[in-house]
């Protein structure tokens, strides 16, 4: 199994994590079947509601 610095290269720079993390974020959301809504309402149920947030698997 590759580790994430295998996988997407140098992360020490803050600007090559944030697209990684990003990326990360929303194949979560995408696995979520918390909700029916589309992936812009769970991103922003995401932001809102930390009962959701915590209810997402791996966050």
């Amino acid at each position: 199994m590759l580790s994430i610095e295998e996988a997407f290269g140098d992360l020490r720079d803050p600007r090559s994590r944030a697209p990684v993390l990003r990326s990360i974020t929303m194949n979560l959301l995408k696995c979520s079947t918390n909700t029916k809504a589309g992936l812009r309402i769970r991103r922003l149920k995401a932001c809102a509601d930390d009962t959701y947030r915590a209810s997402l698997p791996g966050l």
